[in-house]
């Protein structure tokens, strides 16, 4: 997974969550994966984050695995579908800016939501979020 760029380092602390089935998933900077920890295999590596906002420490954001529906599930191997949303962090350059020339950013307004399992696994485009 590529999520170093050349002159910030902006993807410490990396966002997990546990799926349904049983892989973490893990968000750096913009880009995320679905990793097998036990046989430590990437599963699946999801679309980059649109917008080009930097969402990990030092411009930390957020992200919030959505609550799993788990209504019209009758037989324990069906999973729940899995959705990740993650708002916030800065814009690119916003740590080279604060850190370097005192010059600080709004942060960004911007979510995405990303389907973490099933056959349709896309994200969703940037959203404004209310001030």
């Amino acid at each position: 997974m590529h999520t170093r760029d050349r002159q910030e380092e902006i993807n410490l602390y990396p966002f997990l969550h546990l799926l349904p089935d049983g892989n973490l998933f893990i968000f750096a900077n913009n880009r995320s994966i679905s990793l097998d920890y036990k046989s430590n295999k990437v599963i699946r590596e999801y679309p980059v984050m649109p917008v080009g906002d930097r969402r990990n420490y030092p411009c930390t954001g957020s992200s919030v695995l959505l609550p799993l529906r788990l209504a019209g599930i009758t037989n324990v191997t069906d999973l729940p579908e899995a959705e990740v949303m993650i708002c916030g962090g800065a814009q690119k350059g916003a740590y080279i800016k604060s850190n370097y020339l005192h010059i600080y950013e709004q942060a960004s307004r911007t979510c995405g939501r990303l389907k973490g399992d099933g056959p349709e696994t896309r994200m969703g485009h940037g959203v404004n979020a209310h001030p």
